[in-house]
């Protein structure tokens, strides 16, 4: 579904034509609302470049799965840790987070190859943007999504519930459908 699709769908699941100025809002609010929720692969994104032990989260990011740097020819997956232990310097162990960006603890005596690997935010539709992997793969996601952000601001309360229980159905749907995807990937390097 295109985001004009989507718009369209909307104004027409809303039986409302007044409200072609504040759907694409609408859309914004069920973004937020899918990016906490949608839990699958194609949101996961992996990112390599080289740090002297500080790396800019992505303005994408949401959550961390997670970071590795390159170490003698291995890759040492780092652990997190909440502060920094003390200020020693030498090969990383751990990671933290300051100020919107990660820390490798010891920090490294020089330049270190690194790979985050992170879960990313659904892409945002717009008119420039027209669609993406959720709006492809999942449309009914956006469409209930959208119609629960809507239903408080045209006053219809009542259909809270059900676009809460659509939403939460499909989301649980495409979650435990990535969830398999997982599953049957390991099986097949296993077998």
């Amino acid at each position: 579904m295109t985001f004009s699709e989507l718009k369209t769908n909307l104004s027409n699941w809303l039986h409302r034509s007044d409200l072609t100025s504040i759907i694409p809002t609408l859309i914004t609010l069920a973004e937020v609302r899918i990016n906490r929720d949608v839990n699958h692969f194609n949101s996961e994104t992996t990112v390599e470049d080289t740090t002297t032990g500080e790396i800019t989260l992505p303005n994408d990011f949401i959550l961390i799965k997670d970071i590795s740097v390159n170490i003698s020819g291995s890759q040492c997956v780092m652990k997190y840790h909440y502060r920094p232990l003390n200020d020693d310097s030498g090969n990383p162990l751990y990671y933290y987070f300051e100020n919107n960006k990660i820390k490798l603890y010891p920090t490294p005596d020089n330049d270190l190859t690194y790979r985050l690997r992170y879960k990313a935010t659904v892409p945002a539709l717009s008119d420039s943007n027209t669609t993406n992997w959720l709006s492809l793969l999942s449309p009914d996601i956006y469409i209930y999504a959208s119609l629960l952000e809507a239903s408080p601001y045209i006053k219809d309360d009542d259909r809270i519930p059900v676009w809460v229980a659509a939403y939460k159905s499909a989301v649980e749907s495409l979650n435990h459908q990535s969830w398999n995807a997982k599953l049957s990937n390991m099986n097949i390097r296993a077998g």
